[in-house]
């Protein structure tokens, strides 16, 4: 059936987060105030009115709803429209969407079909309760979490990174380790609690981190370039003239007493070349390289928060939805109102399409990056990433900030 209006999406929108779309098992007839659904759908008045009650009545006509009149000796005039859970494989048919029945139930088969997948032999009893229990849970969508009923894709993926991170030899650093694995050399990092959480379920607790498996953490430091002098301990360092970065351990922030900073401006820069093509200027402007602030760039970031005159924050990322949640995150952990730099939308004819947890993290931002929304509403007007990364901007064309024409 071909809908003339939103009014039927809408209302298996409606039912899909209801107790009997979430979890199935319903006993009494989901049920929406016939006017409501008209004005929730967009359908209050004029033509997409008349158009949506034609729908109703033919859904009605066709036994998948029921429209409830307000009198029976007035049949024309409906109060409610009710969509019983035993019709809910029906008139998600009708509208031709998969019902929240199907949807558990693609779940349920995705766990099963999981438990022979290869793990090493001593996590395997383990890995098999695990799928067996997710199955189970995913039937009616209980204790389901990190997994989105709506994302089966992200799930399968996020499923499928178990085994080979279970199967990793050897120890090495985690970003090595993601890009081999994932192809993203940051996103073990990014999902660590969610992924260390899931493996500890997998393996009945006997391997619970990254480290337990041979993935080690990086050591903690940061990297900058600019004009600044540090004291640390007793002693006075001057960065002012050095031609390339400095990496100053995790241990040495610890120790900083004082900090003199010339630059006007402090501009964390996510990603290794931009960061070093910039360096390479020599701008005078305070660089700093970071990707998500660890413990030792959020203190190296205090330090210049609490100058008497502090420069000014920017931060210059990628323009995917990762590269904004990182400036969020900055902003949050750091406690600086940092301004983006150079990190509007750029549209592209061939880009990688916005996968659903993306498309969700980007609507948990729009409210949280006011200056960002523009960008943000543009990437999910595209459906696309665009060309996202830094490395995509041609090099820089000045030698002082703003560095590009």
């Amino acid at each position: 059936m071909k809908s003339r209006s939103s009014v039927l999406v809408r209302l298996a929108e409606l039912y899909e987060e209801s107790f009997a779309g979430r979890h199935g098992g319903g006993q009494l007839d989901f049920q929406r105030g016939y006017e409501e659904l008209l004005g929730l759908s967009g359908c209050g008045e004029g033509e997409m009115r008349e158009l949506a009650e034609r729908d109703l009545r033919a859904a009605n006509e066709a036994g998948v709803i029921t429209l409830v009149p307000i009198h029976p000796r007035d049949p024309h005039i409906f109060v409610k429209v009710r969509l019983a859970p035993e019709n809910e494989p029906a008139f998600f048919a009708y509208i031709g969407v998969t019902s929240p029945t199907a949807r558990r139930s693609e779940w349920v088969t995705l766990f099963h079909d999981a438990k022979s997948w290869q793990v090493p032999e001593h996590f395997a009893d383990a890995w098999r309760t695990f799928c067996t229990h997710r199955a189970d849970a995913a039937l009616s969508w209980r204790r389901m979490k990190p997994f989105d009923r709506n994302d089966l894709v992200g799930g399968r993926e996020l499923l499928a990174l178990l085994p080979r991170l279970l199967t990793w030899d050897g120890c090495h650093l985690v970003r090595w380790v993601s890009s081999i694995v994932c192809g993203d050399s940051k996103f073990l990092e990014r999902r660590q609690k969610t992924i260390e959480l899931l493996l500890a379920e997998a393996t009945g607790r006997h391997a619970e981190t990254y480290e337990s498996l041979g993935i080690l953490p990086v050591p903690p430091s940061v990297t900058f370039h600019g004009s600044l002098r540090l004291q640390i301990g007793s002693e006075w360092r001057d960065f002012r003239e050095l031609h390339g970065p400095m990496t100053l351990s995790g241990a040495d922030v610890k120790r900083i007493t004082a900090v003199k900073c010339e630059a006007r401006r402090c501009l964390t820069v996510e990603n290794a070349t931009p960061f070093r093509s910039l360096a390479t200027l020599r701008s005078g402007e305070l660089l700093i390289h970071t990707s998500y602030p660890s413990d030792a760039a959020l203190a190296f970031l205090g330090h210049l928060k609490a100058l008497p005159s502090p420069p000014e924050f920017w931060h210059f990322g990628d323009t995917d939805p990762t590269g904004f949640h990182i400036l969020a995150d900055i902003r949050k952990r750091s406690g600086i109102a940092v301004r983006s730099f150079q990190m509007a939308f750029r549209a592209a004819e061939i880009s990688i399409p916005l996968n659903a947890r993306e498309r969700h993290l980007i609507e948990e931002l729009i409210p949280m990056m006011p200056e960002e929304r523009t960008a943000l509403n543009a990437m999910l007007d595209a459906g696309t990433k665009g060309d996202f990364e830094q490395e995509g901007l041609k090099p820089p064309s000045r030698s002082v900030w703003p560095f590009y024409g």
